[in-house]
């Protein structure tokens, strides 16, 4: 009722009408809902956890602006979009780059509608009410996209297969190996890791892929 009461302050009943709630649906359902968005904008203060994980999924672009870096909630959509390779086309820095991005991406939409007609062989059915036989000809609207939206929307599908984000198997092979490394320093009374003053004392894991090529902290 709030969002609904203050776009139809801001904006009017037309606009307001836009605005749709969902119910919870199953999993398939959620991530078609997804695609049929044009773009995801995320929430400064509590970023989406979960949700951008599915969203990108599903090829669906998203805008976040990390606010408060010494705020996890703040930070995790700028880390998913990362991992896909194209976090420079999702991540702001400001709230007004912010707004910037989400009405470029929305301002450079087109989308190009094209009829099709398809042949179909001509069928009779005796037993129905109407002995007319179906049309030879039906006819088929195809939709395709322009802009620099349209093109983040296909990179992000054509590479979700092949992406980091959505490795489960070298996720968990991280994990094991931050189990491994928890293990290690419990039975050497080991707490902190000799590197610089900001990640060694922070008495976190550090796990980097082998076959990622990153320096350490000096």
């Amino acid at each position: 009722p709030h969002l609904l009461r203050t776009a139809t302050e801001w904006f009017g009943k037309e606009i307001a009408s836009r605005v749709i709630f969902t119910d919870v649906a199953p999993k398939h359902v959620h991530i078609h809902r997804g695609r049929v968005a044009d773009l995801f904008l995320d929430t400064p203060e509590c970023n989406a956890h979960t949700t951008a994980a599915d969203i990108l999924w599903s090829g669906t672009p998203i805008v976040t602006y990390p606010r408060h870096t010494h705020k996890m909630c703040s930070r995790v959509a700028a880390s998913i979009a990362q991992a896909t390779g194209y976090g420079k086309e999702m991540i702001v820095t400001s709230e007004k780059e912010y707004e910037d991005r989400a009405v470029e991406f929305a301002m450079g939409l087109r989308y190009e509608y094209v009829v099709e007609q398809v042949q179909q062989p001509q069928l009779y059915y005796p037993n129905a009410v109407s002995q007319t036989p179906a049309p030879a000809t039906q006819s088929r609207t195809h939709r395709f996209g322009h802009g620099r939206l349209m093109w983040l929307r296909k990179q992000l599908f054509v590479s979700r297969e092949t992406s980091k984000l959505f490795d489960t198997a070298r996720w968990t092979a991280n994990l094991e190996k931050g189990y491994t490394e928890a293990w290690r320093r419990w039975v050497t009374g080991e707490e902190f890791e000799e590197m610089g003053r900001s990640r060694g004392g922070s008495g976190c894991i550090w796990v980097v892929d082998e076959d990622n090529e990153v320096k350490e902290e000096k």
